[in-house]
Parts: structure tokens; sequence; C-alpha cells
């Protein structure tokens, strides 16, 4: 009886060839599909990065411009109402400024020798703990704007904001000053579709 067997099965090594043969061809053949996935990839990261960080600057813009609006309308509140405070209308002036500044938390007028002459809160007179701010409304400087603080009264963050007052021959006169919560503040901007991951701070 005669069997038949292919010549692979008489050379199993033609067998082993054959088939790395195909898989070389088969890795040629992906190889520019696979270096386009990985590119593509890549260029897709870069662009998800690039909008992440245009979105974050947006958001921060958007605070920024939100926050200034509303310490340049305290600044305009507290020109225009200079005189009263000095007249000791402070709690007056603090209920005619609220409602037009949701943050404002206190005003205070203080003499040319840093004591309080009034405050909107009441109570009795106490000294500036601002020196240096003093100092620098004292020689001529017309606003200053502080850098955070915690109130000891308010228990909160404040921000301060500070106003030289002139004498009618243009001597210092003393200061008026008020306090701003900065947690009224950032509720002064709005973002849309904020991500969950982002939070802003001031």
């Amino acid at each position: 009886m005669t069997q038949l067997t292919s010549d692979s099965e008489h050379h199993p090594e033609k067998r082993g060839s054959l088939r790395t043969k195909l898989l070389v061809f088969l890795a040629v053949a992906l190889l520019p599909i696979l270096l386009f996935a990985v590119f593509r990839t890549f260029l897709e990261a870069s662009e998800a990065r690039i909008e992440r960080r245009n979105n974050l600057i947006g958001i921060a813009e958007n605070a920024i411009d939100g926050i200034e609006q509303t310490l340049a309308t305290a600044e305009v509140l507290l020109d225009v109402f200079t005189e009263d405070m000095s007249a000791g209308e402070c709690a007056q002036v603090f209920a005619k400024m609220q409602p037009r500044l949701p943050a404002l938390t206190s005003l205070t007028y203080f003499d040319p020798l840093g004591s309080s002459v009034c405050t909107s809160a009441g109570g009795q007179s106490f000294q500036t703990s601002q020196t240096e701010i003093f100092q620098q409304l004292e020689a001529g400087v017309p606003v200053v704007r502080s850098d955070a603080f915690y109130g000891a009264k308010s228990e909160t963050w404040l921000f301060g904001i500070y106003k030289r007052v002139s004498a009618a021959d243009g001597s210092f006169a003393g200061v008026t000053a008020l306090g701003l919560s900065t947690e009224e503040l950032a509720k002064t901007f709005t973002v849309k579709d904020l991500s969950e991951d982002v939070e802003v701070a001031i």
C-alpha cells in the first residue's frame, strides 16, 4: 500500500521557515499601521493637553475679570462716600453700599494718627494694624489694596482697600477703609461647564 506524504512532512524545517516568513510579512505589513496609531495617540494627547491648558487659562481670566470689577466698584464707592465716612457716618454708608457690594463686610474711618473714628459695626475706638499701608497713604499714595488677611472679628478671610483722605489744603486727613469677604468675592464670577477636578481659589 502506497502512502502519500507532503514535502513539508518530510522537511519540517521548510514548514517552520514558511511560518517565520509569514510572521515577518505580517509584521512588516502592520508596522505602518501601528506607527500611525502611536503617532495619532500622541497627537490626540498633545491636543488634549493644549485644550485643557487653554480652558484653565480661560477660567483664570474670567475669575480675575470678575474679581477686578468688584474691587474697582469698591474703590469707586469708597471714593463717593469718603466725605460721609469722614463725618462719622460709617454705619449709614455701609447700609447704602452693601446691597451694591455683597462682599462688603466692614467700613472704617481712621484719623491721621491711625485711630478709628467710626466703623460700620460700632464699638470702641481701636488703632489700625495696617501700619505699613497707613504710612504709604500718608506719604501720598491715593489707594492701597492689602493682601488677604484673617479678620479676627469676622472670623473669615478678607481683602482690604484703603483710601487716603486729604484736607482742602492737600494735607493728610486720615484713611477710609473697607473689608471684602474672599468667599463672597469668589462668587463674583461664573464659569460654565467647570470640570469636577478643577477648583478656583483666591
